[in-house]
């Protein structure tokens, strides 16, 4: 959530910095660049990438230590389909928030679906914290 926060605080900036007198060319005809430079995106990139580092492989360690030993295999194919969804749950996050990204960003709040972003992780957050209260762990399975 740091990534997004960092995101949010970048796109707000880029709002309220001056337009440079060149047009952009990637977007329409028409669209002018802001005066920030895109490298400054780098760092909640990097924040990202290293929350997924540490992450992902201490949940499907989790998965598989509380998983019965036949249905280990089981357990870590349904955690690369559970982030293969929550890729397309991102999609459709980012059909929803359109009305506020147009193609020119200058007219748009591109901040509304980051804010929307940190709310769903918030609410998937507080269901994994939940999930992990009910969870009882044996002695052995932490030696799995």
């Amino acid at each position: 959530s740091l990534s997004v926060v960092v995101a949010s605080r970048l796109e707000l900036q880029r709002a309220a910095s001056p337009l440079l007198p060149q047009f952009s060319q990637c977007a329409p005809d028409g669209v002018r660049m802001s005066d920030l430079n895109a490298a400054w995106m780098l760092i909640p990139y990097f924040l990202m990438g290293v929350g997924e580092i540490y992450t992902q492989p201490v949940l499907m360690h989790l998965a598989y230590i509380v998983s019965p030993p036949s249905l280990r295999a089981l357990s870590m194919a349904a955690s690369l389909v559970v982030g293969a969804v929550s890729t397309s749950l991102f999609t459709a996050q980012v059909s929803a928030s359109s009305a506020f990204v147009p193609d020119n960003l200058n007219d748009g709040h591109l901040e509304y679906g980051y804010y929307l972003n940190l709310a769903i992780g918030l609410g998937f957050y507080c269901c994994f914290v939940h999930a992990l209260r009910c969870l009882q762990l044996r002695p052995n399975d932490l030696y799995a």
